[in-house]
């Protein structure tokens, strides 16, 4: 489903439902869920994370992609999907550490003790 107006690339609210078996038709101003504002990709990136009961060594693993990455992309989709974290940092904080941390320009330790966490 899309969520954004390919024209001016606002929010998409739905306005009609219809049933597959009746094709009763409801009409109105409904809203989607939370998850309906996220891409494909990343409603894909969270049914991997889920089926693999958040390891993040196994996402790593099928999806290609490295554990910062994996990292980055759960802290994007938690800010999409608005949810507060307890983290003192903000998002683009955590989102330089975690680059610097890939692009090889901090140890793992460092980064975890800019994240204020401990190894």
């Amino acid at each position: 489903m899309i969520n954004q107006c390919p024209i001016c690339e606002a929010e998409l609210k739905i306005s009609e439902l219809t049933c597959s078996k009746c094709e009763t038709v409801l009409k109105g101003d409904f809203k989607g869920g939370d998850f309906c504002k996220l891409s494909e990709e990343d409603q894909h990136f969270i049914k991997v994370f889920l089926k693999s009961h958040g390891n993040i060594k196994e996402v790593e693993k099928e999806l290609g992609i490295s554990y910062p990455t994996v990292k980055n992309r759960l802290n994007q989709i938690i800010s999409n999907l608005g949810i507060k974290t307890k983290e003192g940092l903000n998002k683009e904080e955590r989102l330089e550490i975690l680059n610097k941390l890939e692009q090889g320009e901090l140890t793992l330790e460092q980064a975890l003790s800019l994240l204020g966490r401990k190894k």
